[in-house]
């Protein structure tokens, strides 16, 4: 752990991204989810636009998060 010690910061900060991004993962399953039933077999088409888009926002977050993670894992070495 001594050689981890100058480098904490950088990992607690690779550690706190964990659950945001296992969440923006769990996220797209349930949009889907939603989509199909609240949506899909109701023919609620805007309401389809709207998970739709909310499901972009969440794949843009997800690769923020991702990419953030490598680069602080990077900057750790």
């Amino acid at each position: 752990w001594r050689a981890a010690r100058p480098h904490r910061a950088l990992l607690g900060g690779s550690c706190l991204l964990f659950p945001p991004i296992a969440l923006a993962e769990l996220a797209q399953p349930w949009l889907l989810k939603v989509a199909i039933d609240d949506h899909i077999l109701r023919a609620d088409w805007r309401g389809l636009t709207g998970v739709a888009a909310l499901y972009v926002g969440v794949l843009a977050l997800l690769y923020g998060l991702r990419t953030l993670e490598a680069y602080l894992l990077h900057l750790t070495g």
